[in-house]
């Protein structure tokens, strides 16, 4: 009782304290969410605060723009402007804060004084206005008597004879090879990587807007051996500079490393590796390549060895405005094993794209850094293949994911696909649509590098998750799987290669996101979950899941493991829930042993555990509250609860839920599947709890010591506005059908105070009148009344208390009333009429 105190407070602080980090339960500091969500600014501002540095630094390094004087004034915008004082004839840049005002007559010294952070004297540019020129860089010779203008002009086509006459329509079927034509610019880049003019340690390639075309595999680019340690090829615009890499491999199948592949680009041993504004594409066959359909037993994970760049033994790889599309398996491949963990490949994705690509267009291993800002990846896979197909892949040993901005959609297994690695798992700002499996997939099947104290911690911000966006797309990629067609939208799963807990996920935390099937689905599912988390703690806050759209198919295959919205199994873990909402459609399912089941929607830890619910707003339709289960079937969970100030309307619950049972439904308000404790400890205090059509919201409140009693107006008028006549009737309803039951009514009719009070014995029916009234009795048994929802008859059966007028009411009359059971769980008032 003390833990699960102690927790709720800990958590309350957690979620509003503007404070960065709190104390748990056992002591041990932990950040808020305003710490998390400032450790994800502070990396977003880092990351683009050294990007704008960088930009400003090649401003200033290539030249300075005058745009008026001292004497004159002006209001400096950007770092490439500079004033001239003309009493000297001396230009300056100035080096603060933007943006910078000058008044007419100003000096450097009166506007800020001159100095490395303030006006910096750049007086040439005489000089630079030369260099503006087209041939202007031929004015500037580097060591060896290099012109600049021929290092910045390794021009792909005129220093190297690139030809970008790519010509033809592919299908990307393995046929076309008579479809399209193209010279093969292989030799062109071969003598570019090895005879182009090297500058600080660099090689820039330049491509003009085209269509290149690429007929060599394996062509190897080794930095140990080459004069230069950074490599930069860039373009003049993705979908504007397109290098084609040409290729069919129908022999060397079943790649999972680049040993049989064939990749274009084979790139190792850089300081850095640069894709700037170009489309890396490969015309070659889609899926399976060896001709064998689906559904015949072969494995299309690996089948693809067609690849445009496989990246090895380097520190840093950045593609900034980079298309990768078409390749088979892979399109760009980063692989930083042969560097010490720790230290392996960072990776940056600037608003790329990866599309079309049998595996994935980026597909990264054993990186210690993955940086992505914007971006779409989308139709990665191929219609009928579930094997394979996702947005970004992050396979083994890939470390600190950080995704701002990103949409994932329509690919055919995963929107982000992440293996194993640890640190933090860091997705904001994200959009995830209508990918067909999983939308975003977290494991740790590889740990063994790793101390055993290193964990990860999974944050989702301001993320969001729709199914049937694309009615036509979804529809054709399930009708296409000929066996089941399940879904899981966020998997953090935390399982070793073997299937054994690896324990590493230690937190998880999704906030303001979103999960929502837009309209029914023809091609219905077989089973879905929004949310599965083996974190010790997943904490969900300020969201919404709207599943009132979601369908399943009739088939009597169903078991308990068919629908959850949150499963958060791990042994011992914890779920805690704040301010969110869930609108649930129909979970009754169909199991071969039941016709009718409810879906469960949480699925706890069979040992231990704890399941918190604070201020959350709940409709539910045949939905039981938390369970355990075990070989498809539901079983009791004796962890804790603690459900305070939400507001839960049940519209039906079904007698059956997959092998437990209840004559009535309202019997399982009383049970460890609501709102009973077990074993363990389960109250809750300051809900609002409704039936069927939920006319009646009522307090509820449960728990030991919490059975105190309702308090309720019995209405003296009929639906119609009349007052109640002799011999009128008018009903209490309870959800207290067995034990005893006590009601006390207390009226003021007139200028007299009546007072009515009786319990019944419900298990044997019987009434004691403890005191009588003049204008009111009961009637001596309780009969059952059955919850209407939408006009139709639910499983709930309560009792209800028959009032009967003995004396007309005056209009100006009413009675209170109180109604109390001994029974903690059970709903001792559902309504009066």
């Amino acid at each position: 009782m003390r833990d699960l105190n102690d927790n709720a407070i800990a958590y309350d602080d957690f979620l509003n304290s503007e404070d960065k980090f709190t104390i748990n339960r056992l002591g041990e500091e932990i950040p808020t969410i305003q710490g998390v969500l400032s450790t994800i600014d502070e990396a977003t501002t880092q990351a683009l605060e050294q990007t704008q540095q960088a930009l400003d630094d090649a401003i200033r390094n290539v030249g300075y723009a005058p745009v008026s004087s001292f004497e004159k004034g002006f209001t400096l915008t950007s770092v490439g402007q500079a004033l001239l004082l003309e009493a000297t004839g001396v230009f300056y840049s100035w080096r603060g804060q933007y943006e910078k005002v000058v008044p007419p007559g100003s000096t450097p010294e009166s506007t800020g004084g001159i100095s490395q952070t303030a006006w910096v004297d750049v007086n040439d540019l005489t000089l630079r206005s030369d260099l503006s020129r087209p041939t202007g860089a031929s004015i500037v010779k580097m060591s060896g008597g290099v012109s600049v203008q021929d290092w910045m002009h390794n021009d792909f086509v005129a220093r190297f004879g690139g030809v970008s006459d790519y010509t033809g329509i592919p299908l990307y079927d393995g046929n076309d090879s008579s479809r399209i034509s193209a010279t093969d610019n292989a030799p062109m880049i071969i003598n570019a990587l090895t005879k182009g003019i090297v500058r600080n340690n660099t090689l820039f390639i330049f491509f003009p807007a085209g269509h290149y075309g690429f007929k060599k595999n394996n062509i190897l680019i080794d930095g140990a051996l080459l004069p230069y340690k950074n490599l930069v090829i860039a373009g003049e615009g993705a979908d504007v500079t397109v290098l084609d890499y040409i290729m069919e491999d129908f022999e060397n199948v079943g790649n999972n490393e680049n040993t049989g592949a064939k990749e274009l680009l084979t790139i190792k041993n850089f300081d850095a590796v640069y894709f700037y504004n170009i489309t890396a594409k490969c015309t070659t066959k889609a899926g399976y390549v060896n001709h064998i359909a689906p559904g015949t037993g072969e494995d299309p994970i690996y089948n693809g060895t067609i690849w445009f760049a496989h990246i090895t033994a380097t520190k840093t790889v950045v593609c900034r405005d980079v298309i990768s599309e078409r390749g088979n398996y892979r399109g760009i491949s980063i692989n930083g094993r042969d560097l010490p963990l720790g230290q392996r490949t960072n990776v940056y994705l600037y608003n790329c794209a990866g599309r079309y690509t049998t595996g994935s267009g980026f597909w990264l291993r054993m990186c210690n850094l993955l940086f992505v800002d914007g971006g779409n990846f989308y139709r990665n896979g191929n219609l009928g293949i579930t094997a394979t197909g996702y947005g970004i892949t992050c396979s083994q040993y890939v470390d600190n994911i950080f995704v701002s901005k990103a949409a994932f959609y329509e690919n055919y297994r995963k929107g982000f696909d992440k293996h194993s690695g640890l640190g933090s798992f860091i997705l904001k700002d994200c959009t995830f649509i209508d990918n067909v499996l999983w939308d975003v997939s977290s494991d740790h099947q590889y740990v063994a590098q790793y101390n055993p104290d290193i964990t990860d911690d999974a944050v989702l911000d301001n993320c969001l998750f729709v199914m049937n966006q694309n009615v036509k797309f979804l529809t054709e990629a399930y009708a296409a799987i000929p066996a089941g067609k399940n879904k899981i939208s966020v998997m953090l799963q935390d399982n070793l290669i073997d299937g054994t807990p690896a324990n590493r996920q230690k937190s998880a935390l999704l906030n303001k996101c979103t999960f929502k099937v837009l309209r029914p689905m023809s091609e219905r599912l077989s089973s879905y979950t929004p949310i599965v988390s083996k974190a010790e703690e997943t904490n969900i806050s300020n969201s919404l899941i709207d599943l009132t759209q979601l369908q399943f198919t009739t088939d009597a295959d169903k078991t308990v493991y068919s629908h959850t919205v949150v499963n958060f199994s791990r042994d011992n873990s914890g779920l805690v829930l704040s301010n969110v909402t869930i609108k649930l459609g129909s979970g009754n399912l169909s199991s071969s042993a039941t016709e009718n089941n409810n879906s469960l929607m949480f699925s706890a830890p069979s040992v231990g555990g704890y399941l918190i619910m604070d201020k959350n707003n709940i409709d539910m339709n045949n939905y039981l509250l938390v369970g355990t289960t075990s070989s498809g079937r539901l079983v009791p969970w004796n962890g804790r609860k603690k459900i305070n100030g939400n507001t839960i309307k049940i519209r039906n619950l079904q007698h059956a839920c997959f092998g437990q049972e209840r004559s009535n439904a309202i019997y399982w308000l009383s049970s460890q599947f609501m709102f009973s404790g077990g074993s363990d400890v389960a109250y809750g205090s300051r809900n609002l709890l409704g039936l069927g059509d939920c006319t009646y919201m009522q307090d509820f409140s449960f728990g030991h010591g919490m059975s105190t009693p309702i308090q309720f107006v019995l209405p003296i008028t009929n639906l119609d506005g009349s007052v109640k006549g002799v011999g009128s009737i008018s009903k209490i309803l309870t959800g207290q059908v067995d034990g005893n039951i006590h009601l006390a009514l207390k009226g003021k009719v007139g200028l007299y105070t009546d007072k009515y009070e009786a319990f019944w014995d419900t298990a044997a029916n019987v009434q004691h009148v403890l005191t009588g009234s003049y204008f009111i009795i009961t009637a001596a048994t309780l009969e059952d009344e059955v919850v209407k929802y939408k006009g139709e008859l639910t499983n709930f059966t309560l009792k209800a208390i028959s009032v009967i007028w003995t004396s007309p009411p005056p209009v100006t009359g009413y009675y209170v009333g109180e109604i109390s059971c001994a029974n903690q769980t059970a709903l001792p008032f559902v309504g009066a009429e």
